[in-house]
């Protein structure tokens, strides 16, 4: 092939990705002229294929520079199935689903860590190396955060059942028994799960809650679920609280707590199971009881700072058999300084043990 021919295909080509690029740009005003007044842009079920049609075979340094209204994340959520059409195909069938996968990383042409950066599939499909299953989609990303005593290992139930479902799931590993560590730490191990993520559900177990409200000031976060949480109260210590965001049963363990030298506390297995899995099989209660460790107690000693201007669509879900949290009181919190909207499950402490498939619903509702 001469220089010339070359030079010209190149040329032709540069031209086809600017148009493409304009047609992009020119849909996407298009929209929002239509919805001009509306608090949200929402594609329709046309626009979405049409958009996908666009943008299936501009090379990824052009995706790159594009800035669209969505995000890939966000676009994912609009289809469920495998597209292996063409791009004639999909401006045809304008209300055929696409099958979309995030984006996280950088690009084998230089193109740095992006939201909105993504790679074109063979097929047509956004994909990236680091989804879970290669071909299936990411449907919706969570973080699953422990509370006290437990650890990442108490979300494997409710993690297999939203894995199985396309989700995205993250289970950071609080420290929570080293001693001495407390919010700064803890808020760090969860802001670690968050990063180079987006369109997340925060959702924050017993403990937890007394941090997880101050990462929603991550922008990586979407919304966030208290399960049968501890609800911090800007500018107050969680232990001025006294005994009374703990139900009976738990008041009588906080007065017989044992301490070690580290101001660590352990629980006894009888308590465990009595407060966490009373409704568990005995199996089930004894494995969940054997993985039970120290808890360090300077968080509940700490005075919780300001909570961050940003606020996200907040659910309390209380659990109406719960042995170890007043669901009442600290739903009550909730509502009066986060906003929150209440939900009730028919559980005890520990549903991600006792009904993980219930609660993975839930939490799939929720979204």
């Amino acid at each position: 092939m001469s220089q010339r021919t070359c030079a010209t295909l190149v040329a032709n080509y540069s031209a086809w990705s600017n148009d493409v690029e304009i047609l992009a740009l020119r849909h996407q005003i298009m929209v929002l002229e239509r919805q001009l007044g509306k608090g949200k842009v929402r594609f329709t079920a046309s626009d979405r294929a049409f958009l996908a049609a666009l943008l299936h075979r501009l090379p990824l340094e052009v995706l790159c520079r594009l800035r669209l209204l969505v995000r890939p994340d966000t676009v994912l959520r609009w289809h469920t199935t495998p597209v292996t059409s063409t791009a004639t195909d999909l401006t045809a069938h304008a209300t055929n689903s696409c099958h979309w996968t995030t984006a996280r990383a950088a690009g084998p042409h230089g193109c740095g860590p992006s939201r909105t950066g993504f790679r074109v599939a063979a097929e047509g499909r956004y994909a990236h190396p680091d989804d879970a299953q290669e071909g299936k989609p990411i449907m919706g990303t969570f973080v699953l955060v422990h509370g006290a005593w437990h650890g990442a290992w108490c979300w494997e139930r409710v993690s297999e059942y939203l894995t199985a479902r396309g989700h995205q799931v993250v289970t950071p590993e609080l420290p929570s028994d080293a001693a001495g560590a407390g919010r700064a730490e803890y808020l760090a191990s969860i802001e670690d799960g968050l990063e180079s993520r987006s369109e997340v559900v925060l959702v924050a177990h017993s403990m937890s809650g007394l941090v997880a409200p101050l990462a929603t000031g991550n922008p990586a976060v979407s919304s966030l679920v208290l399960l049968a949480a501890l609800v911090p109260r800007p500018e107050v210590a969680w232990q001025a609280n006294g005994l009374e965001p703990f139900p009976e049963p738990t008041r009588g363990l906080l007065a017989r707590m044992k301490y070690d030298e580290l101001g660590r506390s352990t629980l006894p297995p009888a308590d465990a199971t009595e407060i966490f899995y009373h409704d568990c099989t005995p199996a089930d209660s004894a494995d969940a009881v054997a993985q039970l460790r120290s808890d360090a107690s300077m968080i509940y000693q700490q005075t919780c700072p300001a909570l961050p201007e940003r606020r996200v669509p907040t659910t309390y879900v209380s659990c109406r058999q719960d042995r170890a949290v007043d669901g009442e009181w600290n739903a009550a919190v909730a509502r009066d300084v986060l906003g929150a909207d209440v939900q009730e499950l028919d559980a005890g402490h520990s549903p991600f043990w006792s009904m993980p498939q219930r609660l993975g619903g839930l939490l799939t509702e929720l979204t």
